[in-house]
């Protein structure tokens, strides 16, 4: 997944994140983990005070990043998160391995048209 994260960045797409560690755990963990160098921003559970599936975090981070959710994508390994990102607006995709969420961002024309989601049509 870190080497789809890559190309995705390479494509231009902004990517964004949201995870429930705790504030200490990825104080401890963010330095050891580049590839999140490649996110904007990331809202972090533990920071917070607000956890997946909460629909405060979905709010919040759509607030702080800025994205419109009708055009964001949310992936989540959780069948919970994924129901709740597309309750607060988000396109979503419960993540099943990198073949599923390339075939989910091909259905979006994520890849072939990657200056338009560069611009903004799209984030993840």
């Amino acid at each position: 997944m870190i080497e789809l994260v890559g190309e995705i960045a390479a494509a231009g797409i902004p990517l964004y994140g949201i995870t429930n560690f705790s504030g200490e755990f990825w104080r401890l963990f963010r330095p050891t983990a580049p590839v999140f160098d490649l996110f904007e921003d990331i809202v972090v559970s533990g920071v917070e005070k607000l956890t997946k599936p909460d629909a405060a975090i979905y709010v919040l981070a759509q607030q702080r990043f800025g994205v419109d959710p009708g055009r964001t994508l949310f992936i989540d390994d959780q069948p919970r998160n994924v129901v709740a990102a597309e309750a607060a607006g988000f396109l979503a995709h419960r993540f099943d391995g990198r073949a599923g969420v390339e075939a989910r961002l091909i259905e979006l024309g994520l890849f072939s048209e990657a200056a338009e989601a560069a611009s903004g049509r799209v984030t993840l």
